[in-house]
């Protein structure tokens, strides 16, 4: 599909939701697209009466790390390596944001015979 992504799943706390928690499973994720993928971070950080901009904030400016990184290697490929993004907040505005890269078993640097990576 056109993102060249897929979300493996959202749960997040959503007190207008009858469960109390927003949830996408991985079949609803891979169904994301460049028009619903803003909707479905938007749920992720929306607790049912605020969005969190300052998580999203923090995600992003963690995101733009990990990006600074990886463009600063001479050569990289990352092959279905996933993103995991978590946050936590309480009532006051106080929160924690973290963002990992997982599944490195295709995370390379160089092809087994020490051949540079130049395409995707």
């Amino acid at each position: 599909h056109d993102l060249g992504v897929s979300g493996a799943g959202i749960r997040s706390f959503n007190s207008l939701k009858s469960c109390g928690h927003y949830h996408m499973n991985k079949m609803q994720g891979r169904e994301l697209t460049t028009d619903t993928i803003q909707d479905a971070f938007r749920m992720f950080f929306f607790d049912g009466s605020r969005l969190h901009v300052a998580a999203i904030n923090s995600i992003l400016k963690q995101l733009q790390t990990i990006i600074e990184l990886i463009q600063q290697c001479v050569s990289v490929r990352l092959y279905c390596c996933s993103l995991l993004l978590v946050y936590e907040s309480d009532h006051n505005g106080k929160f924690k944001a973290d963002i990992w890269i997982i599944d490195f078993a295709e995370f390379q640097t160089r092809s087994g015979d020490g051949e540079i990576y130049s395409g995707p």
